[in-house]
């Protein structure tokens, strides 16, 4: 893995003013594409949006520099992406000790207050980097999605499906084939 040496970050995204790196890499291991997010005792946000994100959802791919240390992720939102003292954590996530592959998580902003001129960020303040991939902030599911999805006994007229369940631990499931094109 190399780190630019500009530390360039995605356009709009903003880095705080934390003590150490923030940047694009590139990597072999990403989740797709070429280049993932590297943060390390630092903080990082996503673009300013015309509207407030308490309604919104952010689902991204993390996985630590070193997986022989337990590492943290807080999730949030800052006031102003500039100075890292503006952060509050929504969520906490460990991405330590994950065999060095990228976990998929989701921290939802649902029923939170949040400042009107908010950006949502990422915070790592400890000594083990972290790097992101895919990164998608979206509308907030009004129901919680099975967590570790995976398929098997792929046939051509059946599939096994399982998840782990959440909370809810009802589902609906709907499907069509290539030829419908309605659910």
């Amino acid at each position: 893995t190399t780190l630019y040496s500009e530390k360039i970050l995605p356009q709009c995204w903003s880095k705080g003013n934390g003590y150490q790196s923030v940047g694009l890499t590139h990597a072999v291991n990403t989740v797709s594409g070429v280049t993932n997010l590297y943060i390390y005792e630092n903080t990082v946000s996503l673009p300013k949006f015309e509207r407030n994100i308490s309604d919104l959802a952010i689902s991204f791919y993390a996985k630590p520099s070193n997986v022989n240390y337990a590492s943290i992720l807080y999730v949030g939102y800052m006031t102003d992406p500039s100075d890292t003292s503006t952060f509050v954590s929504v969520e906490s996530i460990d991405v330590g000790f994950q065999q060095n592959v990228f976990l998929p998580h989701v921290v939802s902003f649902q029923g939170v207050t949040i400042p009107d001129n908010a950006v949502v960020s990422f915070r790592k303040h400890d000594v083990i980097g972290i790097y992101i991939d895919d990164v998608v902030l979206d509308l907030a599911s009004t129901c919680a999605a099975p967590v570790n999805l995976s398929s098997g006994r792929v046939t051509s007229s059946s599939v096994l499906l399982s998840w782990q369940e959440n909370q809810e631990g009802i589902y609906k499931l709907y499907y069509k084939t290539d030829s419908q094109s309605q659910y």
